[in-house]
């Protein structure tokens, strides 16, 4: 009798290697969602009030980056207003995630530039 398909051991074998593929890939990527979650928010600061004090913006971004779980310092945030009419925030941080065999670190580096007419 011939048979046909893969055994028993083989599925299994293969469902641990897709379910840790997809563990790792979860895993790093969470460090890029964080990032990108925080570009969005410090977006919606600086377009709430875009001629606030640079000190006000240094503290929201700190407290946005608190509740997203990013612990930030002022020395981490650079407002810059060289740009005519604009805003630019850059935000330097180091993230990571701590898988089981190695841990992901990545410096993230986020830049956000908006026009700084009142609206």
């Amino acid at each position: 009798m011939e048979r046909k398909g893969i055994s028993g051991f083989t599925a299994v074998f293969l469902i641990l290697v897709f379910g840790a593929i997809i563990y790792l890939g979860y895993s790093i990527m969470s460090v890029w969602f964080r990032a990108q979650s925080l570009k969005e928010k410090i977006k919606e600061v600086m377009n709430l009030n875009p001629t606030a004090s640079d000190s006000y913006f240094m503290s929201r971004v700190i407290d946005v980056a608190q509740e997203i779980g990013i612990d930030l310092t002022e020395e981490d945030i650079y407002i810059d207003h060289s740009i005519p009419d604009s805003v630019r925030v850059v935000v330097e941080y180091p993230d990571s995630t701590v898988l089981p065999i190695f841990t992901y670190r990545k410096l993230q580096h986020l830049e956000v530039i908006v026009s700084s007419h009142a609206k």
